[in-house]
Protein backbone atom coordinates (compact mmCIF):
# COMPACT_ATOMS: atom_id res chain seq x y z
CA UNK A 1 0.00 0.00 0.00
CA UNK A 2 1.23 3.42 -1.00
CA UNK A 3 1.19 6.21 1.62
CA UNK A 4 -1.34 8.30 -0.73
CA UNK A 5 -3.69 5.07 -0.52
CA UNK A 6 -2.56 4.69 2.95
CA UNK A 7 -3.73 8.17 3.88
CA UNK A 8 -7.23 7.57 2.03
CA UNK A 9 -7.69 4.53 4.51
CA UNK A 10 -7.64 6.41 7.54
CA UNK A 11 -9.60 9.67 6.07
CA UNK A 12 -12.16 6.98 4.80
CA UNK A 13 -12.05 5.18 8.52
CA UNK A 14 -12.81 8.44 9.74
CA UNK A 15 -15.41 9.94 7.66
CA UNK A 16 -17.12 6.90 7.80
CA UNK A 17 -16.27 5.61 11.48
CA UNK A 18 -14.95 2.06 10.26
CA UNK A 19 -11.76 1.81 11.97
CA UNK A 20 -9.39 -0.66 11.26
CA UNK A 21 -9.20 -3.77 14.15
CA UNK A 22 -5.66 -5.37 12.64
CA UNK A 23 -2.92 -3.76 14.16
CA UNK A 24 -0.88 -1.87 11.95
CA UNK A 25 2.50 -0.55 13.50
CA UNK A 26 3.63 2.96 12.09
CA UNK A 27 7.53 3.36 12.50
CA UNK A 28 8.70 6.74 13.37
CA UNK A 29 9.72 7.54 9.30
CA UNK A 30 6.37 6.55 8.07
CA UNK A 31 4.10 8.73 10.70
CA UNK A 32 6.56 12.44 10.10
CA UNK A 33 5.86 11.56 6.39
CA UNK A 34 1.98 11.00 6.66
CA UNK A 35 1.73 13.80 8.83
CA UNK A 36 3.94 16.02 6.20
CA UNK A 37 1.67 14.56 3.41
CA UNK A 38 -1.80 15.69 5.84
CA UNK A 39 -0.70 18.98 6.28
CA UNK A 40 0.26 19.19 2.67
CA UNK A 41 -3.47 18.31 2.09
CA UNK A 42 -4.47 20.56 4.84
CA UNK A 43 -6.06 16.98 6.94
CA UNK A 44 -3.77 16.67 9.80
CA UNK A 45 -7.02 16.40 12.41
CA UNK A 46 -8.74 14.01 10.34
CA UNK A 47 -5.31 12.05 9.82
CA UNK A 48 -4.37 12.00 13.47
CA UNK A 49 -8.20 11.33 14.76
CA UNK A 50 -8.15 8.25 12.56
CA UNK A 51 -4.96 7.16 14.14
CA UNK A 52 -6.08 7.59 17.50
CA UNK A 53 -8.94 5.70 17.08
CA UNK A 54 -7.94 3.12 14.71
CA UNK A 55 -5.87 0.31 16.18
CA UNK A 56 -2.36 1.93 14.88
CA UNK A 57 0.48 1.30 17.39
CA UNK A 58 3.09 4.71 17.26
CA UNK A 59 5.96 5.47 19.02
CA UNK A 60 5.45 7.35 22.45
CA UNK A 61 6.86 10.22 21.21
CA UNK A 62 4.41 10.38 17.72
CA UNK A 63 1.46 9.60 19.98
CA UNK A 64 2.29 12.60 22.54
CA UNK A 65 2.76 14.75 18.70
CA UNK A 66 -1.13 13.23 17.72
CA UNK A 67 -2.64 13.78 20.93
CA UNK A 68 -1.18 17.63 20.93
CA UNK A 69 -2.23 18.35 17.31
CA UNK A 70 -5.60 17.19 18.15
CA UNK A 71 -6.15 19.39 20.99
CA UNK A 72 -4.66 22.63 19.29
CA UNK A 73 -7.20 22.07 16.32
CA UNK A 74 -9.74 21.27 18.55
CA UNK A 75 -8.97 24.85 20.68
CA UNK A 76 -8.49 26.46 16.91
CA UNK A 77 -11.87 25.08 15.81
CA UNK A 78 -13.81 26.17 19.21
CA UNK A 79 -12.06 29.73 19.05
CA UNK A 80 -13.86 30.27 15.28
CA UNK A 81 -16.97 28.60 16.49
CA UNK A 82 -16.85 31.58 19.03
CA UNK A 83 -15.97 34.35 16.69
CA UNK A 84 -18.74 32.77 14.32
CA UNK A 85 -21.32 32.97 17.25
CA UNK A 86 -20.29 36.94 17.78
CA UNK A 87 -20.79 37.52 14.15
CA UNK A 88 -24.32 35.61 13.77
CA UNK A 89 -25.24 37.43 17.23
CA UNK A 90 -24.82 41.04 16.05
CA UNK A 91 -26.15 40.49 12.68
CA UNK A 92 -29.70 38.48 14.30
CA UNK A 93 -29.89 41.28 17.45
CA UNK A 94 -29.75 44.10 14.42
CA UNK A 95 -32.13 42.12 11.87
CA UNK A 96 -29.33 42.15 8.72
CA UNK A 97 -29.59 39.74 6.01
CA UNK A 98 -26.37 37.45 6.07
CA UNK A 99 -25.14 33.79 5.52
CA UNK A 100 -22.28 32.26 6.92
CA UNK A 101 -20.21 30.22 4.45
CA UNK A 102 -17.50 27.18 3.94
CA UNK A 103 -15.47 26.76 7.51
CA UNK A 104 -17.56 25.92 10.71
CA UNK A 105 -20.80 25.44 8.67
CA UNK A 106 -19.43 22.39 7.10
CA UNK A 107 -17.07 21.60 10.16
CA UNK A 108 -20.40 21.36 11.95
CA UNK A 109 -21.34 18.27 9.67
CA UNK A 110 -18.38 16.29 10.33
CA UNK A 111 -18.52 13.03 11.94
CA UNK A 112 -16.10 14.97 14.51
CA UNK A 113 -16.58 18.43 14.11
CA UNK A 114 -13.38 19.83 15.73
CA UNK A 115 -11.07 17.91 13.56
CA UNK A 116 -11.12 20.18 10.39
CA UNK A 117 -8.36 22.41 10.30
CA UNK A 118 -10.60 25.91 10.68
CA UNK A 119 -9.36 28.67 8.19
CA UNK A 120 -11.27 32.24 8.42
CA UNK A 121 -14.25 33.00 8.67
CA UNK A 122 -16.41 33.89 5.37
CA UNK A 123 -19.52 36.13 5.35
CA UNK A 124 -21.89 36.85 2.64
CA UNK A 125 -24.19 39.92 3.49
CA UNK A 126 -27.05 41.28 1.45
CA UNK A 127 -26.03 44.15 -0.52
CA UNK A 128 -28.68 46.46 0.87
CA UNK A 129 -27.94 46.03 4.49
CA UNK A 130 -23.71 45.81 3.53
CA UNK A 131 -23.26 49.47 4.99
CA UNK A 132 -24.83 48.98 7.76
CA UNK A 133 -23.50 45.87 9.02
CA UNK A 134 -19.56 47.34 8.36
CA UNK A 135 -20.74 50.07 10.87
CA UNK A 136 -21.92 47.86 13.46
CA UNK A 137 -19.02 45.70 12.92
CA UNK A 138 -16.48 48.64 13.23
CA UNK A 139 -18.65 50.13 16.08
CA UNK A 140 -19.06 46.89 18.19
CA UNK A 141 -15.97 45.39 17.78
CA UNK A 142 -13.68 48.65 17.71
CA UNK A 143 -11.92 47.39 14.21
CA UNK A 144 -11.22 49.37 11.30
CA UNK A 145 -13.02 48.36 8.02
CA UNK A 146 -11.00 48.70 4.72
CA UNK A 147 -12.50 49.86 1.64
CA UNK A 148 -13.61 47.06 -0.89
CA UNK A 149 -11.03 46.72 -3.78
CA UNK A 150 -12.42 43.42 -4.85
CA UNK A 151 -15.23 40.78 -4.16
CA UNK A 152 -14.30 40.87 -0.18
CA UNK A 153 -13.12 42.62 2.49
CA UNK A 154 -10.74 41.10 5.39
CA UNK A 155 -11.64 42.52 8.86
CA UNK A 156 -8.72 41.54 11.88
CA UNK A 157 -11.06 40.04 14.34
CA UNK A 158 -10.44 37.61 17.17
CA UNK A 159 -7.02 36.26 15.84
CA UNK A 160 -8.52 35.70 12.45
CA UNK A 161 -10.09 37.18 9.36
CA UNK A 162 -13.31 37.98 8.61
CA UNK A 163 -13.84 37.48 5.32
CA UNK A 164 -17.06 39.76 4.16
CA UNK A 165 -18.13 38.74 0.95
CA UNK A 166 -20.08 40.99 -1.80
CA UNK A 167 -19.99 38.48 -4.35
CA UNK A 168 -19.70 35.10 -3.23
CA UNK A 169 -17.63 33.71 -6.74
CA UNK A 170 -16.25 35.27 -9.75
CA UNK A 171 -16.94 34.11 -13.08
CA UNK A 172 -15.28 34.49 -16.15
CA UNK A 173 -18.47 34.20 -18.44
CA UNK A 174 -20.62 37.49 -17.61
CA UNK A 175 -23.45 35.38 -18.19
CA UNK A 176 -22.53 32.93 -15.70
CA UNK A 177 -21.66 36.03 -13.37
CA UNK A 178 -25.36 37.21 -14.14
CA UNK A 179 -26.76 33.54 -13.37
CA UNK A 180 -25.15 33.08 -10.25
CA UNK A 181 -25.49 36.45 -8.98
CA UNK A 182 -29.61 36.10 -9.14
CA UNK A 183 -29.26 32.63 -8.05
CA UNK A 184 -27.69 34.29 -4.77
CA UNK A 185 -29.22 37.00 -4.19
CA UNK A 186 -32.54 34.89 -3.97
CA UNK A 187 -31.02 32.87 -1.84
CA UNK A 188 -32.13 35.36 1.54
CA UNK A 189 -35.44 34.71 0.70
CA UNK A 190 -34.82 30.89 1.85
CA UNK A 191 -32.21 30.92 4.81
CA UNK A 192 -31.44 27.78 6.01
CA UNK A 193 -30.33 27.75 9.77
CA UNK A 194 -27.50 25.59 11.99
CA UNK A 195 -26.21 26.25 15.48
CA UNK A 196 -22.57 27.01 16.48
CA UNK A 197 -20.91 28.55 19.46
CA UNK A 198 -24.54 28.45 21.34
CA UNK A 199 -25.99 30.62 18.46
CA UNK A 200 -28.51 30.29 15.53
CA UNK A 201 -26.62 31.10 12.14
CA UNK A 202 -28.19 31.58 9.01
CA UNK A 203 -26.50 29.68 6.57
CA UNK A 204 -27.36 28.77 2.69
CA UNK A 205 -29.99 25.84 2.35
CA UNK A 206 -28.35 22.57 1.23
CA UNK A 207 -28.21 22.47 -2.73
CA UNK A 208 -26.86 26.32 -2.65
CA UNK A 209 -24.56 25.58 -0.32
CA UNK A 210 -23.09 21.81 -2.18
CA UNK A 211 -23.21 24.51 -5.52
CA UNK A 212 -20.79 27.11 -3.54
CA UNK A 213 -18.43 24.75 -1.68
CA UNK A 214 -17.92 22.69 -5.30
CA UNK A 215 -17.48 25.81 -7.15
CA UNK A 216 -15.24 27.53 -4.79
CA UNK A 217 -12.98 24.01 -4.72
CA UNK A 218 -12.82 24.16 -8.74
CA UNK A 219 -11.98 27.91 -9.38
CA UNK A 220 -9.00 26.99 -6.80
CA UNK A 221 -7.86 23.42 -9.07
CA UNK A 222 -8.80 26.10 -12.34
CA UNK A 223 -5.93 28.15 -10.85
CA UNK A 224 -3.22 26.92 -8.86
CA UNK A 225 -4.85 24.18 -6.67
CA UNK A 226 -6.24 23.01 -4.00
CA UNK A 227 -5.82 20.18 -1.12
CA UNK A 228 -7.91 17.46 -0.23
CA UNK A 229 -9.84 18.85 3.15
CA UNK A 230 -12.23 21.00 -0.33
CA UNK A 231 -12.79 17.36 -1.65
CA UNK A 232 -13.47 16.14 1.84
CA UNK A 233 -16.00 19.33 2.70
CA UNK A 234 -17.67 18.75 -0.45
CA UNK A 235 -18.10 14.74 0.26
CA UNK A 236 -19.01 15.56 3.84
CA UNK A 237 -22.07 17.89 2.14
CA UNK A 238 -22.86 15.74 -0.02
CA UNK A 239 -23.38 12.98 2.58
CA UNK A 240 -25.42 14.93 5.23
CA UNK A 241 -27.88 16.42 3.13
CA UNK A 242 -28.50 13.29 0.84
CA UNK A 243 -32.22 13.75 1.78
CA UNK A 244 -32.97 17.44 1.63
CA UNK A 245 -30.63 18.48 -1.79
CA UNK A 246 -32.65 18.94 -5.08
CA UNK A 247 -30.57 17.27 -7.41
CA UNK A 248 -32.49 18.67 -10.65
CA UNK A 249 -32.18 21.97 -9.08
CA UNK A 250 -28.12 21.14 -8.06
CA UNK A 251 -28.11 20.02 -12.24
CA UNK A 252 -29.91 23.39 -13.62
CA UNK A 253 -27.27 25.13 -12.04
CA UNK A 254 -24.34 23.50 -13.03
CA UNK A 255 -25.58 22.45 -16.29
CA UNK A 256 -26.45 26.91 -16.59
CA UNK A 257 -22.31 27.31 -15.43
CA UNK A 258 -20.84 25.21 -17.58
CA UNK A 259 -19.34 22.52 -14.92
CA UNK A 260 -21.95 19.99 -14.39
CA UNK A 261 -19.09 17.60 -16.21
CA UNK A 262 -16.49 18.73 -13.15
CA UNK A 263 -18.93 17.63 -11.19
CA UNK A 264 -19.29 14.77 -12.45
CA UNK A 265 -15.65 13.95 -12.59
CA UNK A 266 -15.18 15.30 -8.57
CA UNK A 267 -18.50 12.86 -7.87
CA UNK A 268 -16.09 9.64 -9.14
CA UNK A 269 -13.52 10.51 -7.28
CA UNK A 270 -15.26 11.06 -3.87
CA UNK A 271 -16.64 7.70 -4.41
CA UNK A 272 -14.04 6.03 -5.16
CA UNK A 273 -11.18 7.22 -2.68
CA UNK A 274 -13.33 8.82 0.33
CA UNK A 275 -16.08 6.42 0.27
CA UNK A 276 -18.94 8.52 -0.31
CA UNK A 277 -21.75 5.97 -1.03
CA UNK A 278 -23.74 5.92 -4.71
CA UNK A 279 -26.70 6.53 -2.61
CA UNK A 280 -25.50 10.06 -1.84
CA UNK A 281 -24.69 11.68 -5.84
CA UNK A 282 -27.08 10.56 -7.92
CA UNK A 283 -25.61 12.10 -11.45
CA UNK A 284 -24.05 9.49 -14.19
CA UNK A 285 -21.05 9.41 -14.08
CA UNK A 286 -19.58 8.76 -17.58
CA UNK A 287 -16.04 6.65 -18.73
CA UNK A 288 -14.56 9.63 -19.51
CA UNK A 289 -15.54 11.38 -16.29
CA UNK A 290 -13.28 8.40 -14.41
CA UNK A 291 -10.31 9.38 -15.82
CA UNK A 292 -9.74 12.91 -14.77
CA UNK A 293 -9.30 10.75 -11.64
CA UNK A 294 -6.17 10.44 -11.55
CA UNK A 295 -5.19 14.20 -12.97
CA UNK A 296 -7.08 15.34 -10.49
CA UNK A 297 -4.86 13.58 -7.74
CA UNK A 298 -2.09 14.24 -9.35
CA UNK A 299 -2.26 17.69 -8.82
CA UNK A 300 -4.40 18.33 -5.83
CA UNK A 301 -0.94 15.60 -4.07
CA UNK A 302 1.57 17.97 -5.82
CA UNK A 303 0.14 21.26 -5.55
CA UNK A 304 -1.33 20.89 -2.07
CA UNK A 305 -3.18 23.08 -0.52
CA UNK A 306 -4.17 26.02 -2.52
CA UNK A 307 -1.20 25.64 -4.39
CA UNK A 308 1.33 26.77 -2.10
CA UNK A 309 3.41 23.92 -2.77
CA UNK A 310 6.62 23.23 -5.28
CA UNK A 311 6.84 26.36 -6.60
CA UNK A 312 10.00 27.04 -8.22
CA UNK A 313 9.76 30.98 -7.79
CA UNK A 314 9.40 32.01 -3.94
CA UNK A 315 9.80 35.64 -3.94
CA UNK A 316 6.65 37.63 -5.44
CA UNK A 317 8.59 39.13 -8.50
CA UNK A 318 7.97 39.13 -12.31
CA UNK A 319 9.55 35.54 -12.32
CA UNK A 320 6.79 34.32 -9.75
CA UNK A 321 3.86 36.25 -11.77
CA UNK A 322 4.70 34.32 -14.91
CA UNK A 323 5.27 30.72 -13.18
CA UNK A 324 1.88 31.82 -11.94
CA UNK A 325 0.51 32.04 -15.09
CA UNK A 326 1.94 29.31 -16.94
CA UNK A 327 0.26 26.92 -13.99
CA UNK A 328 -2.85 28.28 -14.70
CA UNK A 329 -2.46 27.44 -18.26
CA UNK A 330 -1.34 24.28 -17.73
CA UNK A 331 -4.45 23.38 -15.62
CA UNK A 332 -6.57 24.73 -18.11
CA UNK A 333 -5.53 22.87 -20.77
CA UNK A 334 -5.60 19.40 -18.61
CA UNK A 335 -8.78 20.46 -17.49
CA UNK A 336 -10.98 21.79 -20.45
CA UNK A 337 -13.16 19.57 -21.40
CA UNK A 338 -14.88 19.54 -17.88
CA UNK A 339 -15.89 23.63 -18.48
CA UNK A 340 -13.99 24.50 -21.58
CA UNK A 341 -16.49 27.91 -21.42
CA UNK A 342 -14.93 29.01 -18.32
CA UNK A 343 -11.60 27.83 -18.90
CA UNK A 344 -11.51 29.16 -22.72
CA UNK A 345 -12.35 32.85 -21.24
CA UNK A 346 -9.80 32.19 -18.45
CA UNK A 347 -6.59 32.00 -20.66
CA UNK A 348 -6.84 34.86 -22.42
CA UNK A 349 -7.52 36.61 -19.04
CA UNK A 350 -4.62 35.52 -16.91
CA UNK A 351 -2.47 36.55 -19.99
CA UNK A 352 -3.95 39.89 -20.12
CA UNK A 353 -3.64 40.42 -16.16
CA UNK A 354 0.12 39.02 -16.67
CA UNK A 355 1.19 41.86 -18.62
CA UNK A 356 -0.35 44.63 -17.10
CA UNK A 357 1.62 43.39 -13.97
CA UNK A 358 4.90 43.82 -15.42
CA UNK A 359 4.27 47.34 -16.73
Amino acid sequence: MTKQDFLFTLLRSELWNKHAKKPVELPDTAYRSLVDMAEMQTVTGMLCNALAESNVKLGKLNAIDTFVRLRDIEKRNKELDNGVANFARLMNDHHIQYFVVKGQTVSTLYPHPHVRIPGDIDVFIRQSDMQRALQLISQTWNVEVPEFSGKHIAIAYCDTELEVHQRLQGFNSSKHQTYWDEVYDKAFDMPSHMTIGGETVQVLEPTLMVLHIFVHFYAHLLVLGVGLRQLVDLTVCLNAYRQEIDWHLLEKHLRSLGMYHAFCAMGYVMMHKLGLPKDCFQFRIEHWHERYEQRILDDMFYRGNFGKYNRKVQTVNWKHTLETAWIVVLHCLKFFRLSPCEIALQLPRMVRCTFVRQR
